[in-house]
């Protein structure tokens, strides 16, 4: 008798949401120019991570199922680039933070765990992360695009909009692979485990974002 594949249990969306710090500054008003300077620099650091590690994985597991994910997911990650660009450069910032600055602890701990996936989870654990990860990562956009409303400029609000509806056919194409990898002998309990690991370096990653330069100036920080 066969082992029946387990469930593929989704992430609590909403509970990410609800507690997440930078959703609840741009909620009060306060998301402004420092906060999307810190998105920015973040998103340069896990884009560089993920475009390595996910073209890792294409080698190491060359089948066309895993493969394909994950290059798909590298060229993905590769096309937002000078979206990313353009954002930083909407609001006179860099992608790369200041030279004296250590990268901050949330985009390195996201970093770090993306490049784990890269060079030490199977492609079941690999690609279930994968779609947690574009889960979490595009309703926080979504509810961040919607809270910072028209007021950053078009750069800024088009970068958002680019993750405010998750990708179907990437999310369809993670989970196929996760079962697949399962049913061929990966450990579900690893699969399963990879995935939870998600939302904790992602809920560090905001939290980084979300760091204020001086709480005593107040909470309004508009972006123009």
């Amino acid at each position: 008798m066969s082992t029946p594949m387990p469930d593929l249990p989704l992430p609590d969306v909403a509970d990410h949401l609800a507690r997440n710090p930078a959703l609840a500054l741009a909620r009060d008003g306060a998301f402004g120019v420092h906060q999307f300077a810190r998105l920015w620099r973040g998103e340069f650091v896990a884009q560089t991570a993920e475009v390595a590690a996910f073209a890792a994985l294409a080698a190491r597991y060359p089948r066309p199922g895993p493969a394909g994910l994950f290059l798909d997911t590298a060229r993905s990650v590769l096309s937002a680039r000078e979206p990313l660009l353009a954002a930083a450069a909407a609001i006179g910032g860099s992608v790369t933070g200041p030279a004296s600055e250590p990268t901050p602890f949330g985009f390195a701990a996201f970093a770090g765990f993306i490049s784990w996936l890269g060079i030490g989870a199977g492609p079941g654990a690999a690609a279930l992360a994968l779609r947690n990860d574009l889960l979490l990562w595009c309703g926080v956009c979504a509810a961040l695009a919607e809270a910072v409303g028209n007021t950053p400029p078009p750069a800024v609000t088009g970068y958002l909009a680019m993750y405010a509806t998750p990708p179907v056919a990437l999310i369809s194409a993670a989970e196929e692979v996760a079962r697949a990898a399962m049913a061929e002998g990966e450990d579900p309990s690893t699969v399963l485990d990879a995935s939870t690991r998600v939302e904790p370096v992602l809920t560090a990653f905001w939290s980084s974002v979300a760091d204020r330069p001086h709480e005593h100036e107040g909470k309004h920080h508009d972006v123009h």
